[in-house]
């Protein structure tokens, strides 16, 4: 299968000279190995090897121990004065990783540089403890985003108008394009995307796929890694987070639904937003009385599998779900592109007032307002009564229709 460039792939080869482990955390089947190879690719040049730790041998020579590594690497005549880049793929299946990569960097870092992927944040982050503190950058890396799925349709020149921010997205330019990119927004809202169902053939195919990952995703990242003494009210938890995406999330009505305590609850969402699968997103409040502080929402990772999650592949037009379903992918690209200090939110006050999204920058708040028909903005305008913005943004599939007041933004999906 041809593979595509990914928005990640540069900011890592630029941090291949350091010292410094790299981690590239992910979803199952998300593209992490692809990208390593591309990689791995991009420095034929330089020595490199490559080991798959589902891969019994691989994991057996890991396994054994540091010293028995470093003969084992030592053995094989690499020259002292090269630097050999090793490529461990799907790192969680090494217990006790984080004293190997300690001592790697600590005391072979002129010859070897790491670079590793997972699929569990949780198990990593557990495993790092402090011993990697300076000694490791991580990468997440989040399934295509909407100029990367361009990219992979081979739509080159709209994906370098489309920018990398609604900030840079040459949308006067764009406008020539909006059936097209309204099409294939459509598409990505119903699939998502995961690369290998970006690139399947036929829908059939597409859903095959989609309900593959899920499988994958409960059978070997779940039940491998994680205790979860009742399956059955996971699988059940993971349907209601996809039928009830970007509602208030009432954490007591759902342990009595699931028939769990609210503490089994909590551990089960936290394997959710651990595993890539989900994100929680909190209420924005401050001492304001009538707003909303405690109930968040949860919203899926990505649309397809949602739609898999809720057996509905239907076309965006016909469906019952459709503000919720948008609502979700715009949570989606905005969450693929937060900084490392950015804290995504929503606000929502006890008579009803919301903004679906606020975005935290600093002291800086930038709401996006989302909306599949109706155009009303008195909310956003509200919000920055309250919380001065630097921007106010109404996000829509339309971009003619209703006039909003001139100092409201209005965004096609496609940019964010």
């Amino acid at each position: 299968m041809m593979s595509y460039p990914r928005n990640l792939e540069l900011e890592i080869l630029e941090n291949l000279d350091n010292p410094r482990a790299l981690f590239i955390l992910g979803s199952r089947r998300v593209g992490k190995t692809t990208l390593l190879h591309r990689i791995e690719n991009q420095i034929k040049d330089k020595k490199t090897l490559f080991f798959d730790l589902e891969n019994l041998d691989a994991i057996k020579l890991f396994k054994s121990g540091y010293s028995n590594f470093i003969q084992w690497f030592q053995a094989q005549g690499f020259p002292s004065n090269e630097r050999v880049f090793i490529f461990l793929d799907e790192i969680q299946y090494l217990d006790e990783f984080s004293n190997f990569v300690k001592l790697i960097v600590d005391h072979h870092s002129h010859q070897i540089k790491l670079i590793l992927s997972g699929s569990s944040a949780a198990q990593i982050k557990y495993k790092f403890r402090d011993s990697l503190v300076g000694r490791k950058f991580i990468y997440q890396l989040h399934p295509l985003t909407f100029k990367e799925f361009m990219v992979f349709k081979q739509e080159e020149r709209i994906a370098e108008l489309l920018g990398n921010t609604h900030k840079t997205a040459q949308i006067d330019l764009l406008v020539h394009f909006h059936e097209k990119l309204k099409n294939y927004y459509k598409d990505f809202m119903i699939y998502g995307g995961y690369p290998e169902v970006v690139l399947a053939n036929n829908e059939k195919e597409k859903q095959a796929v989609l309900h593959e990952n899920i499988r994958s995703y409960i059978f070997k990242d779940i039940q491998y890694l994680f205790q979860i003494e009742r399956l059955d009210a996971f699988n059940q938890l993971i349907i209601l987070c996809a039928i009830q995406t970007g509602a208030l999330f009432n954490t007591n009505s759902i342990s009595k639904t699931l028939k769990i305590d609210l503490r089994t609850l909590k551990k089960y969402l936290q394997v959710l937003y651990d595993t890539y699968f989900a994100t929680e997103v909190r209420p924005c409040f401050s001492n304001k009385k009538k707003e909303i502080k405690k109930m968040p929402k949860v919203y899926l990772n990505d649309t397809g599998i949602r739609n898999a999650l809720v057996k509905n592949f239907h076309p965006i037009d016909e469906r019952s779900d459709i503000g919720a379903l948008f609502e979700n992918s715009i949570f989606c690209a905005l969450n693929k592109k937060l900084e490392v200090l950015d804290t995504l939110y929503f606000w929502r006050t006890n008579d009803g007032k919301e903004v679906d999204f606020v975005l935290q920058r600093g002291i800086e708040y930038i709401p996006f307002e989302v909306k599949v028909k109706r155009t009303a903005v008195n909310h956003l305008k509200f919000f920055n009564n309250l919380y001065p913005c630097s921007e106010l943004n109404l996000v829509r599939m339309k971009i003619e229709g209703k006039q909003v007041p001139p100092e409201i933004n209005i965004i096609p999906p496609w940019v964010l």
